[in-house]
């Protein structure tokens, strides 16, 4: 693959910046879920809550996984070495995997216990406590998600947490609102209910979460088995290529393309109906191709053919 030395500087310029960004976010990321986690600890065992006990170990494997993520982009922004000549931005959606894992797991331990409380006759709690809590998480995490979004620099890592952070907040006004109507039934007579808030309200966030990591695995497995980026990539890459052929009169390509971290790779052949193309034509096609590719967000490492046989185009 051959870049100018403009848009070399240009792409390496972008990724300091995206590098900046996410160890930024990551980092306050990982404070914010410190605090949150450790006052709900406390708050769980002074209350007798499993919700905010739930909520506590969600949090915590947040952090140890933005540890890993940051530690993954570093990793990644440090670009090829002599062992790891094509980078190491695999680690990205191996720790998304990781962390789908974890959470999965954390989910199913937190069902289970909840569903054997309720059938043990329930437990009462300060549903008083779980709900100002509920109520205070859920207003910084969303402050935090829109402050990381607005940092984002085109890190996908960034937008990504702040998906997390904007899911977290769904959850936590839920359970603010379940502990909120028990307490509003307890005042008008009815406590029974108090009984049961807590195991119900693991139950509603388990369910809650359980799309997050279904999602963190299904999209870090695709990218490790080299499956096909999101539609949307996909889409600007054909409107691209399309450009090119367009541009130098050629017949439609074969495009094949798949994303890992924040690399991009995409192979682009050109089929032709003689065989006295140049080297000099294929070089200036190459140097369209990539062109035309550079403003999608990403590190794009593009192949690009022309041949006159189709067999090497399979």
């Amino acid at each position: 693959m051959t870049t100018g030395p403009d848009t070399g500087s240009i792409r390496a310029a972008a990724s300091a910046i995206r590098a900046l960004a996410e160890e930024r976010g990551l980092k306050a990321s990982m404070w914010l879920a410190i605090v949150l986690s450790v006052t709900a600890i406390g708050l769980g065992i002074w209350a007798g809550s499993r919700v905010l006990v739930l909520v506590a170990a969600v949090g915590v494997i947040g952090v140890a996984m933005s540890w890993l993520a940051l530690r993954a982009s570093r990793a990644a922004d440090a670009g090829p070495t002599e062992r790891y000549p094509y980078g190491r931005d695999g680690l990205t959606p191996l720790v998304g995997a990781v962390q789908g894992l974890a959470v999965g797991a954390t989910i199913v331990f937190a069902a289970s216990d909840a569903v054997i409380v309720i059938l043990n006759g329930g437990q009462r709690v300060s549903a008083l406590a779980v709900a100002v809590y509920a109520l205070v998480a859920a207003v910084a995490s969303v402050v935090f998600a829109v402050w990381l979004r607005r940092n984002a620099e085109g890190s996908e890592l960034i937008v990504a947490e702040a998906s997390q952070w904007n899911a977290a907040a769904v959850r936590r006004f839920v359970i603010a609102a379940g502990a909120a109507l028990a307490l509003v039934l307890a005042l008008v007579g009815i406590e029974w209910p108090l009984d049961y808030i807590d195991p119900v309200l693991v139950l509603v966030a388990c369910a809650l979460i359980a799309p997050i990591p279904i999602r963190m695995l299904r999209r870090g497995v695709a990218e490790l088995l080299e499956g096909q980026p999101d539609g949307h990539t996909l889409l600007a890459i054909e409107r691209a290529v399309d450009g090119v052929a367009g541009r130098f009169d050629l017949p439609g390509p074969e495009v094949r393309s798949t994303k890992l971290g924040a690399k991009l790779y995409v192979d682009v052949v050109f089929v032709l109906d003689h065989d006295t193309a140049t080297i000099g034509q294929e070089d200036e096609v190459r140097r369209a191709v990539i062109s035309a590719l550079a403003p999608l967000p990403f590190d794009v490492w593009a192949t690009v053919e022309l041949t006159a046989d189709p067999a090497l185009a399979e």
